[in-house]
């Protein structure tokens, strides 16, 4: 689909399109250049322009396995959030499972009071 009809289904089907602003139009390239579920297909107009259109199309996984989110695709500060917040959890959980803790993994873990451990540097 081309650019133009995407913004047009948002502007009739979205309370986003009938923004006066053009942010939703930035966010809507944003999310698709970012997403490995769309591709973006170049195409040659007919007739004497010698213009390029530009069509979005979903990839073939995409239409078997759905569309994941963004920022499961992205690179940097997200990732490096996440492995920060997978090794701390981990360690929180090795912890929890020490004897020398006073209550059970498992009060721990449920509790809204579960202890918050930042990593040692060394």
């Amino acid at each position: 689909m081309a650019l133009q009809g995407i913004y047009q289904w948002f502007r009739n089907d979205s309370h986003k399109g009938s923004s006066n602003t053009k942010g939703w139009k930035n966010s809507i390239r944003h999310n698709l250049s970012m997403n490995a579920a769309f591709e973006n297909i170049e195409r040659e107009t007919s007739g004497d322009n010698t213009k390029k259109s530009t069509e979005w199309v979903l990839k073939e996984s995409a239409v078997r396995n759905g569309v994941q989110p963004t920022t499961r695709y992205r690179k940097g500060a997200g990732a490096r959030r996440s492995k920060y917040y997978q090794q701390t959890r981990s360690s929180t959980l090795q912890r929890q499972r020490s004897p020398l803790t006073s209550r059970s993994a498992s009060t721990i873990a449920s509790s809204s009071d579960a202890p918050y451990f930042y990593p040692q540097v060394e």
